[in-house]
């Protein structure tokens, strides 16, 4: 009985364990098939990243109707592994996204190098600030440290001057054509995959990436470099104000862009923040600066933190300089007051500071003159009183004494007799 059994229960058990070793090897074979499918798929959208030219894009092609070959069969095995995408559906949005790049390629090729160029600018930007805070500091420690020799002291500023000119150029130069490649894109005309396409491009081309690195370095110049002077920060708030315009355009399209990416749109917003971050540093700055300029002449103007309050602080202590004279007359004192402000202002504000005031909206032409005929009247009225005032004065008093005397006599030669 037992040797019929064992004879009976051996070749069931060998007959099931071969059914499951089956299926084991069938599940290994689908796992493969999927796997090697996945590896492949990831590939053809690496080399859509990274297409260049229109043989990229038809090589990208070729590949990717490969790939459709290859696995066709596979299709429904495919498709209970990537739910809720299917492999058509993966399949075609590869081949919509290659033909979208060709489309574009064949768009811009005559603008092909322009945009080259504007790409290595691009890359180039940041390690280039870097140069340029690196030798900056290295001159200031330089400047600092020669106390005793005024003409070096002297050639020492101006090749500081130099080099904080050339930093601010290379930026304002790169803001005009930086964004020359995406700015001009009309995102709502584009496709779906020519959409794709573009992000895929400015992903590779690390487009936010190096906008963020350009912000950030300018953050930290301002930081450490706060005893620059009034004129390099009113310059330095120019390049600021003209870069945030650019990026105001651009990170508009760049976020359209990458609405579907939540990791991208992150990305944009904290360019966004960080653009705040500069623009309050370089207001504080510019702001702290200008008073200090003031002040440091012996101009106490009323605190200010915009270009408005910045105009009514000047009104503000003209106003008041101009009622005092005509309170209280002209005088050297005041005269002097008044050459001391006319001094900063025709010489700093309106010659040297003028390009940097107008462009970076501090003051409007319309402000300016303003200030200039308040300046005018309180010229007229602080001058002292001359000479010929004073003549004139002590001969108005010997004619009323006189007059006061002539009337006095006749007024006893007239009394009745008793």
């Amino acid at each position: 009985m037992n040797l019929f059994v064992r004879a009976c229960f051996i070749p069931l058990f060998l007959i099931f364990f071969a059914g499951i070793n089956q299926d084991i090897i069938a599940q290994q074979s689908d796992f493969q098939i999927v796997r090697s499918y996945q590896t492949e798929y990831n590939a053809v959208m690496g080399q859509l990243q990274n297409i260049e030219s229109l043989q990229d894009a038809e090589d990208v092609i070729l590949r990717i109707n490969q790939l459709e070959r290859e696995f066709d069969e596979h299709a429904s095995l495919i498709n209970r592994f990537i739910y809720p995408d299917e492999f058509t559906a993966q399949i075609s949005n590869l081949r919509e996204i290659s033909r979208a790049a060709r489309a574009y390629l064949v768009r811009i090729g005559e603008q092909a190098e322009t945009i080259e160029e504007l790409t290595n600018q691009i890359s180039e930007l940041t390690s280039e600030l870097e140069r340029f805070s690196d030798e900056t500091e290295s001159l200031r420690s330089q400047l600092q440290s020669m106390t005793r020799d005024r003409n070096a002291n002297r050639a020492m500023a101006q090749s500081l001057r130099r080099e904080l000119d050339s930093r601010d150029d290379f930026i304002l130069n790169l803001v005009d054509s930086l964004f020359v490649a995406y700015d001009n894109l009309d995102i709502a005309s584009l496709t779906a995959a020519e959409r794709q396409e573009m992000t895929l491009r400015a992903d590779r081309e690390n487009v936010v990436g190096h906008i963020q690195g350009i912000v950030e370095s300018n953050i930290d110049f301002i930081d450490t470099h706060g005893d620059l002077s009034s004129e390099e920060f009113l310059r330095l708030r120019t390049v600021q104000q003209r870069f945030s315009e650019s990026w105001g355009s651009l990170g508009t399209r760049l976020a359209e862009m990458y609405e579907s990416s939540a990791s991208q749109q992150e990305q944009v917003e904290q360019v966004n923040d960080l653009m705040t971050t500069w623009n309050n540093r370089i207001e504080q700055s510019v702001w702290r600066s200008l008073e200090n300029s003031f002040a440091n002449a012996g101009i106490n103007l009323s605190s200010f933190n915009s270009s408005a309050s910045f105009y009514a602080a000047l009104n503000t202590h003209i106003d008041g300089a101009i009622q005092r004279t005509m309170e209280e007359g002209g005088s050297e004192e005041e005269l002097s007051r008044y050459n001391t402000f006319a001094g900063i202002w025709f010489n700093d504000v309106k010659e040297r500071w003028h390009a940097f005031i107008v462009e970076g909206r501090v003051l409007t032409f319309e402000n300016m003159a303003t200030i200039d005929r308040k300046l005018s009247d309180w010229n007229v009225n602080a001058q002292p009183p001359g000479p010929n005032y004073l003549l004139f004065v002590i001969l108005l008093g010997l004619v009323v004494l006189i007059l006061l005397v002539v009337v006095l006599t006749k007024a006893s030669g007239t009394k009745p007799a008793k």
